[in-house]
């Protein structure tokens, strides 16, 4: 295998506190992230990767109190109608990397993402979401005879597209160094993300609470890469807001057994 040439990282300079004698690698996190660019972008500019509908939640606080936190809530796997709703058909018909409106444009394209299992990966991502807020005592996913309270939802729009970066491509060319000056590189794009017939019901199938539809709409400069995966990423950013406001409006429910 021909040698890419990269510097170590230790190499890049750490430096010695004065105060505490103790050796301080400030480059060696951004040296480790500009090595993982130039390595994701070789290996990926010809490779189809299934990407995932998740996030961080490290840094999700849990409730100090909750009324809530007695129930049980299961997330019921929602119902995925994106393909039906004309706005959303470039996402099953064209690669990430496409023509949206004359504009060359990175969109999250349907077909990296595991067939079948876009309505399961939000489902479990907001199950996920929710426990770690600690609003229930638990939740989980499609175990509603277990529950107290289910939650049902319909995913109508997942979009997310924006302008394709020529300087993204003219950079990663250059490996670390071009990586180095357009790791912060930014187009214009949206992202629009919608759920409908969110709904919460009893242990026995009655309608406890009616959270209508979720719509969140993202329209700002979005980071972008060579190779269009920032378009997955950035869903996923939103996604999160989403989800995090959602909780809100679940919290919100006065439930009672």
């Amino acid at each position: 295998m021909k040698s890419l040439g990269l510097i170590s990282p230790k190499s890049a300079g750490s430096t010695r506190s004065p105060r505490t004698g103790e050796a301080r690698s400030t480059g060696q996190s951004d040296w480790r992230r500009l090595v993982l660019i130039s390595l994701l972008g070789l290996l990926s500019s010809g490779c189809a990767f299934n990407q995932k509908l998740t996030y961080e939640m490290d840094d999700i606080q849990p409730e100090r109190t909750s009324r809530l936190s007695d129930y049980v809530l299961d997330i019921q796997k929602f119902k995925d109608v994106r393909e039906s709703i004309n706005e959303n058909r470039i996402l099953f018909s064209q690669p990430r990397k496409t023509k949206a409106d004359g504009v060359s444009s990175c969109i999250n394209s349907e077909e990296h993402y595991e067939k079948g299992t876009v309505a399961t990966q939000i489902s479990t991502t907001i199950s996920d979401h929710l426990r770690k807020k600690g609003i229930f005592k638990s939740v989980t996913v499609d175990k509603r005879e277990a529950a107290d309270f289910y939650l049902t939802g319909t995913i109508r729009r997942l979009y997310s597209r924006q302008e394709f970066s020529t300087s993204a491509v003219v950079g990663s060319q250059f490996g670390l160094i071009g990586a180095l000056f357009t790791m912060n590189a930014t187009t214009p794009g949206s992202i629009e993300i919608e759920f409908s017939d969110l709904q919460i019901f009893d242990k026995g199938g009655k309608s406890v609470g009616t959270l209508g539809p979720l719509r969140e709409s993202f329209k700002e400069d979005l980071p972008v890469d060579a190779y269009c995966w920032s378009a997955y990423r950035n869903v996923n950013a939103k996604l999160k807001i989403a989800v995090d406001r959602l909780a809100d409006r679940i919290r919100s429910i006065p439930l009672r057994r």
